[in-house]
């Protein structure tokens, strides 16, 4: 995560080439952990929607 200090007020940016900081998570890319998230497809960027259960 970037900070930019603008007047008083911070801008937060997402480094999605960097990886998490935590031990156990290491080795994951900030970009497949938001996509994961998200529900993004990797693929195409399109947003994966969820399967409605039967009734």
């Amino acid at each position: 995560m970037i900070k930019e200090k603008s007047g008083r007020r911070n801008h937060y940016h997402l480094a999605p080439g960097t990886h998490l900081r935590h031990d156990l998570e290491r080795g994951v890319r900030v970009a497949d952990f938001v996509a994961m998230v998200s529900g993004a497809d990797e693929t195409n960027g399109a947003r994966a929607t969820p399967s409605r259960a039967k009734s």
